[in-house]
C-alpha cells in the first residue's frame, strides 16, 4: 500500500502544474470561463460552452506537455456524467 502513497503523490504533482496552467492569463479559465475540480489523481472540467478548442488544450497539455494518457473509465467518455447535471458536455 505505500507504494500507491507515491502514485497519488507523483500524479499530484504533474496536476499542479496543468492546474496552474489552466489558470494562467491564457488558460481556459479566461477564454473559456472553465473551472478545475480536483480530487486526489482525477480532475474534472466544468464549462457553459465547451468544443474542440477546449478539449484540444486538454489532451495537448496532458499527452503531449505533461507526457500522460487520459484514461477514461471503461465505456466513460467525456460526455456521460455532465448530461445529468444539464451542462454541455465537452
Amino acid at each position: 500500500m505505500e507504494n500507491w502513497s507515491f502514485f497519488y503523490g507523483l500524479a499530484n504533482i504533474y496536476l499542479h502544474w496543468f492546474d496552474k496552467l489552466f489558470h494562467r492569463h491564457d488558460g481556459p479559465t479566461q477564454w473559456a470561463k472553465a473551472r478545475l475540480v480536483r480530487y486526489a489523481d482525477d480532475f474534472v472540467v466544468l464549462a457553459r460552452y465547451q468544443g474542440d478548442r477546449l478539449t484540444g488544450w486538454i489532451e495537448h497539455k496532458l499527452e503531449g506537455w505533461l507526457g500522460l494518457e487520459i484514461n477514461l473509465p471503461e465505456g466513460c467518455s467525456y460526455y456521460r456524467h455532465l448530461m445529468n447535471l444539464g451542462l454541455k458536455p465537452l
